[in-house]
């Protein structure tokens, strides 16, 4: 008797854990949203603009500091090549701090830092962090569909006191 039971207790519950075939099973894109910033940041090193842009959403929008909004993938392929044709070289890196995500859309916290030598040889970083709203295409692929982002606080200032 006590043999079935054991044999019983382990059947019933993987019979009840068992998931229904028709779910859609959710995956967490972040090895594939990592992927695609490898892409870019390959498509950055080349200083291909339109590669930049193809990882956006066809209607996407990047929305940079101390710039213009840029709305569609042609917009935003102009916005990179002002930045590469304005400096001689850069480096970018970037840093997933969070990732949240629901069935195929995902919203990403990033920070990212591109160190550039400019057209005049004076070599200066760019710090920033972004929110990054992202979007699974019918094809499969994840794609920005909004970028936002800003300079962070400088850590030498008290960012309550300019409250």
């Amino acid at each position: 008797m006590k043999i079935i039971l054991v044999l019983c207790i382990p059947a019933i519950l993987f019979s009840c854990t068992e998931s229904n075939s028709t779910e859609k099973q959710v995956v967490n894109p972040e090895t594939e949203i990592r992927e695609v910033w490898t892409q870019f940041i390959e498509y950055w090193q080349a200083e291909d603009a339109s590669g930049c842009a193809s990882l956006y959403d066809s209607d996407a929008l990047n929305i940079p500091h101390a710039f213009e909004v840029n709305s569609g993938r042609d917009s935003i392929e102009q916005f990179y090549e002002l930045l590469f044709s304005s400096n001689r070289s850069s480096r970018y890196q970037h840093r997933t701090e969070a990732l949240y995500f629901n069935g195929d859309m995902a919203v990403e916290y990033a920070t990212f830092q591109v160190d550039w030598i400019s057209n005049e040889g004076e070599e200066w970083a760019y710090k920033a962090r972004a929110l990054v709203n992202w979007k699974k295409s019918e094809s499969g692929d994840w794609l920005i569909r909004t970028m936002l982002f800003n300079n962070p606080p400088d850590t030498e200032v008290d960012s309550m006191a300019a409250l």
